[in-house]
């Protein structure tokens, strides 16, 4: 579907600045989440000279602030090495309302595992890993490992995905921050699509029988493909979900650049996957949906696969998130960058709303398409109980926090 004109959403008033929130305290956004009270918990990362730092912060529902956590609402978290980078990619909450943040932290010139987990008034809990702290050395002090993803579960066990020396790399530990012996060797899981290949896991959730999705990309069969890897809850590859464990997904027969962003499970237990795909040149939206087997979903989009350009010819458009909704439709969000005459512009927020079958939702801004007028990279969204969407984003004035009405 190409050069389509995507209609606003409308923001909710009631939100923030009539329907935006906007933070310096952020350079980049990564994570959204919302609390058993409908909170809103933003991570990401903030400046701190040269070097960076975890950075959470909590909203009330209306937007404000909330004061009851951290410093007016917002919390900066320095791992221990001097000096050192931190990144976070991932927040989630815990039953007790706990949240927990993970991405990588810089020692001794090379990128490890990082996980915070903090108290609901936002000081770090001093019962998990090292004062709240716990960083983890996969691959050895020259390789670079990187926590893209996080996933909890009923356990308590926390569920780290990303990528160790260019494997899927999952880490699991227990509820007071000690890596989980019984899982994988010594708590620790990597896995390979093929023989030297470059592999990342960007996104994980827990599903029925606490088996373990992650789903990114691998270069295995020579071009860039979706990737996905079922574990079992002992970090087994489970070898009822496609070939011993692992599906990869081609586009374009062979021809396209295509990677898995962003995943979720719908009430069926389907795995619905999104993120980019490149024919022609050009940088679609890509969803897939595979059956609990890992089979693709021949009900869904074309074969299983749905592919939506919005930018216009030679324009680059990639979906960054998405969340389904209580009845089966999927809201994605993304970035296009219009082009003219091959001179790419600016990148704008992009919402994308589909039915359960990968159709593009007609009642949804304009054939499914909608603008935001955000201009932002790799957005985050999530719906809270009233099925309002919200949008995070990192922008060159920092964060913008966006709550819209959906019909």
């Amino acid at each position: 579907m190409t050069g389509m004109s995507a209609g606003p959403l409308t923001l909710d008033a009631t939100f923030g600045d009539w329907g935006r929130v906007t933070s310096r305290f952020f350079s980049q956004v990564s994570a959204i989440a919302l609390d058993a009270s409908g909170r809103i918990v933003v991570g990401g990362s903030r400046p701190r000279g040269s070097y960076a730092d975890f950075a959470i912060a909590r909203y009330k529902p209306d937007g404000s602030l909330d004061g009851a956590f951290g410093g007016g609402g917002q919390v900066s978290i320095e791992f221990p090495m001097l000096g050192s980078v931190n990144r976070c990619h991932a927040v989630a909450i815990d039953r007790e309302g706990r949240i927990v943040a993970a991405g990588s932290t810089e020692a001794s010139g090379h990128d490890d595992f990082a996980v915070a987990r903090l108290k609901p008034d936002g000081r770090l809990d001093e019962t998990f890993g090292w004062h709240g702290l716990v960083s983890t050395d996969l691959s050895g002090q020259d390789k670079d490992d990187v926590a893209r993803a996080i996933a909890i579960d009923d356990d308590g066990r926390i569920i780290l995905a990303g990528y160790a020396a260019s494997r899927f790399a999952l880490a699991c530990y227990g509820p007071d921050g000690s890596l989980t012996p019984t899982f994988g060797a010594g708590g620790l899981v990597t896995t390979a699509f093929g023989e030297g290949s470059y592999d990342i896991a960007n996104a994980v959730v827990i599903g029925s029988a606490g088996r373990i999705v992650a789903v990114g990309e691998t270069d295995a069969a020579g071009t860039m493909d979706f990737a996905l890897a079922r574990y079992t809850p002992d970090g087994t590859l489970d070898a009822t979900f496609g070939t011993d464990g692992r599906v990869t997904t081609d586009f374009s027969g062979g021809e396209s650049y295509d990677k898995a962003y962003a995943m979720a499970l719908d009430a069926d237990s389907r795995i619905i996957a999104a993120g980019v795909t490149s024919p022609d040149h050009e940088f679609d939206f890509a969803l897939a949906r595979y059956a609990p087997d890992g089979r693709l979903d021949s009900s869904f989009g074309a074969g299983g696969l749905a592919t939506t350009h919005l930018s216009g010819p030679a324009g680059q458009d990639e979906a960054h998130a998405l969340v389904v909704s209580a009845d089966g439709r999927i809201v994605v969000a993304g970035t296009s960058i219009e082009s003219d005459e091959g001179v790419l512009g600016s990148t704008y927020l992009s919402l994308v709303r589909y039915d359960s079958h990968g159709r593009l939702d007609e009642g949804f801004g304009t054939g499914g398409v909608a603008a935001t007028a955000i201009a932002g990279n790799y957005p985050e969204v999530a719906l809270d109980d009233e099925a309002r969407i919200l949008l995070a984003a990192a922008t060159e004035d920092g964060l913008v926090l966006a709550r819209y009405l959906t019909a």
